[in-house]
């Protein structure tokens, strides 16, 4: 398969900091990085873009973790009668 290459002009360099940030942390190359993100900016073929909620801004708890977190947190929902005081 043929590929083209482009120059990008005009980064930041807070925008240049991000990038190589996301790259060593998902442990890719900066250009396999920007080519996910490009993708996942501009739909390629007419198939709607699936959301799902804000999961990936705030991660996903299984049930067994939503419960122990209720569990642990329980003594935290009351307020002790000296603080009324």
């Amino acid at each position: 398969m043929n590929s083209l290459q482009y120059t990008i002009r005009g980064l930041t360099p807070g925008l240049d900091e991000s990038l190589r940030r996301l790259a060593k942390q998902r442990g890719q190359s900066l250009n396999s990085v920007v080519l996910e993100l490009l993708k996942a900016g501009i739909r390629t073929s007419n198939q709607p873009r699936a959301y799902k909620g804000l999961d990936d801004l705030f991660g996903v708890m299984s049930v067994a973790e939503a419960q122990e977190l209720n569990h642990s947190s329980q003594e935290n929902r009351t307020i002790p009668p000296k603080d009324w005081e």
